[in-house]
């Protein structure tokens, strides 16, 4: 699988390391059951939760309309049919001719490279970026409220 680059998923507003490792494991617990409903489950509650937490942001991508916010289901279908896409062809997914074997690095690899990243080292410490600078807007508004 190719790095997506402008067709790229945006990460959560305040991504959190500890969600995406979590991602990680249910993709590979998934894949490993072969079940197809559960595989099209995983991506779906996914960019449903992400296209949620997107709809409180000033731009949301998954979000249809204005007032009151409605989750664009289609853009949210093409998004998921793309991810189960990605996820075949790097392999995580058992075929007719071989079983699936995922490992955790891999689908760590997956997931980055969906959000843009060459590797899941670079979107790890994009997310710690995140997460700090989440830590002191929070601190920094906490500090105005007080004065």
């Amino acid at each position: 699988m190719q790095t997506r680059h402008t067709d790229a998923i945006p990460l959560a507003a305040r991504p959190s390391l500890e969600q995406y490792k979590t991602l990680a494991k249910d993709l590979v617990e998934v894949s490993r059951t072969g079940d197809v409903e559960s595989i099209r489950a995983w991506p779906t509650d996914w960019i449903e939760w992400l296209a949620r937490h997107q709809a409180q942001t000033s731009t949301p991508e998954f979000v249809e309309t204005e007032e009151p916010r409605h989750l664009d289901w289609r853009r949210i279908n093409r998004t998921v049919d793309g991810i189960l896409r990605d996820v075949r062809q790097s392999r995580l997914i058992a075929s007719d001719t071989r079983p699936a074997e995922p490992t955790l690095a891999e689908a760590q690899l997956v997931i980055a490279r969906l959000h843009g990243f060459d590797s899941w080292p670079s979107s790890r410490s994009t997310s710690r970026r995140a997460t700090t600078q989440a830590r002191r807007c929070r601190s920094s508004s906490r500090r105005q409220t007080r004065s």
